[in-house]
């Protein structure tokens, strides 16, 4: 049996094993709560086609921004990729993402990085770097997000808003600073070094030096940095227009704190799912935090439904296709 048809049948298998866990939960609701899931029928019976294709246009102007981010990352090299090609490829990444189980990595960094290497002649290590740097401000927008969300929906004193608002600004200038710390400093460097020698791998560690190196040259100056966590910024901006229009689309409308925590909450749940694209981690999460903010239970299914078939459904759909359209062949780097 060869390698890729193994993976192919273990990812056969994983995928099996998230729809039962699925189908599993759902029986279990149905079970507990006949009338919320009646309540769901009803909702995406009634739901609005209008506010879906808006959502669904509000989709794929996120990943258009996304482009412009990893285009102006790829700015200090040698041979920035155009806008063109990286718009493909980042819609193939969000594919690979979906259906690869634990941390959903297998399209971003690895496949985006080996893109930039077969269709720009980036080197891996200038372009694993590239890709990383470029997600730099994802973590502090995220849990920004998350607690300025759960602060303005379930905290309403003051002072404890302006606490919040000194330790954001606090964060955002520590974090500024913490990449050329860590890169300059080879923060990790002797810890890999030595797991390597362990394994009988020290020839690899000339890599892991090389990925420091070009690490430390792909760090943007601060204009670079200002544009990359504003357009950061934008992208999740964007996210949160389209989960309004979904629950506007079921016939509610939606709120700040809500947008703010649905928008985050996912995100950081779905790394910790062992399933192809975050399954039943990121659903619940998504369920929970409507349900939290407002929504009948029922209402906030149909809505995690309607958000799940643009981000999970259409966006593989079409990320498969980008896949073919780009002609890349699997196999393993030299």
């Amino acid at each position: 049996m060869t390698e890729s048809t193994r993976l192919r049948r273990q990812l056969g298998k994983l995928i099996l094993l998230s729809l039962f866990l699925l189908v599993l939960a759902l029986s279990i609701f149905w079970t507990f709560s006949k009338q919320s899931i009646s309540d769901m029928w009803e909702a995406l019976r009634g739901a609005q086609p209008g506010y879906y294709l808006l959502a669904l246009g509000c989709y794929f102007l996120s990943v258009l921004v996304w482009s412009v981010r990893l285009q102006v990352t790829c700015s200090v090299l040698e041979n920035p990729p155009s806008l063109r090609m990286l718009y493909p490829t980042l819609l193939a990444t969000i594919f690979l993402n979906n259906i690869t189980p634990a941390m959903r990595v297998g399209g971003d960094p690895f496949f985006k990085a080996y893109t930039l290497h077969k269709k720009q002649g980036i080197s891996y290590s200038h372009s694993m770097a590239v890709s990383i740097a470029e997600h730099f401000f994802d973590p502090l927008v995220v849990f920004s997000f998350l607690f300025l969300g759960f602060l303005l929906g379930y905290l309403g004193d003051p002072a404890l808003r302006i606490l919040f608002l000194i330790l954001l600004v606090s964060s955002v200038l520590g974090w500024s600073l913490l990449p050329k710390i860590l890169v300059r400093r080879r923060t990790g460097m002797g810890l890999a070094s030595r797991i390597l020698k362990r394994f009988g791998k020290s020839s690899a560690i000339h890599k892991i030096e090389s990925f420091y190196t070009k690490a430390e040259e792909a760090l943007p100056d601060w204009r670079a940095a200002i544009k990359i966590g504003a357009l950061t910024l934008i992208l999740w901006l964007t996210d949160m227009l389209r989960l309004c229009l979904v629950v506007l689309s079921v016939g509610y409308q939606p709120h700040l704190p809500m947008l703010l925590v649905t928008s985050s909450l996912p995100s950081i749940a779905g790394l910790f799912s062992i399933f192809p694209g975050g399954l039943v981690f990121v659903e619940g999460s998504l369920t929970l935090a409507f349900a939290l903010f407002g929504l009948p239970v029922g209402v906030a299914l149909a809505a995690t439904l309607v958000e799940r078939s643009i981000s999970l459904l259409i966006s593989s759909l079409v990320g498969a296709g980008c896949l073919g359209y780009l002609g890349l062949s699997f196999k393993a780097p030299r």
